[in-house]
């Protein structure tokens, strides 16, 4: 199976992504409801509980959205196999900026309600974060090469 191109695994998983951004976005709106039926069912918390974790989860699900966008569109890149773009620079970047704020939130929801899934999850982000920067480093010099190669030919 080819990895690059049309009708290849980047293109599966670009499906994929907009797929999990559908259901995101389904579930960012439904929220409210959501919340108070999972409350519920686990008999967890009280009214700020679910006022805070409404206030928490807005903006993590916004930033979650958005690092789904960049995604998909550093794969669109990938179907027509030219990944070595200034765009994929600046979205990884922009992820790496959206892992930050995510691990800010973390470290906020750390401090109110802390769970064993919270703290991973900072560390997740944290890490993606890392990732981000270094591997937009590493593009824009791929960028530089490919732009040096192609004019010197």
């Amino acid at each position: 199976m080819k990895i690059t191109g049309k009708h290849s695994l980047s293109a599966a998983v670009k499906w994929l992504i907009l797929a999990a951004m559908f259901v995101g976005a389904a579930l960012l709106i439904s929220l409210p409801w959501t919340l108070k039926w999972l409350m519920s069912l686990f008999n967890e918390g009280t009214a700020v509980h679910y006022k805070f974790y409404l206030i928490i989860l807005y903006p993590i699900g916004l930033c979650l959205l958005f690092i789904l966008s960049e995604l998909r569109i550093m794969f669109l890149s990938l179907e027509e196999t030219d990944p070595f773009v200034y765009r994929n620079v600046t979205a990884l970047r922009r992820m790496a900026v959206a892992a930050g704020i995510l691990c800010i939130l973390f470290v906020i929801k750390m401090f109110v309600v802390n769970t064993l899934m919270t703290v991973l999850s900072f560390f997740v982000f944290f890490v993606a974060m890392l990732l981000s920067f270094i591997l937009g480093d590493v593009f824009q010099k791929a960028v530089e090469y490919k732009q040096y190669h192609d004019l010197t030919i």
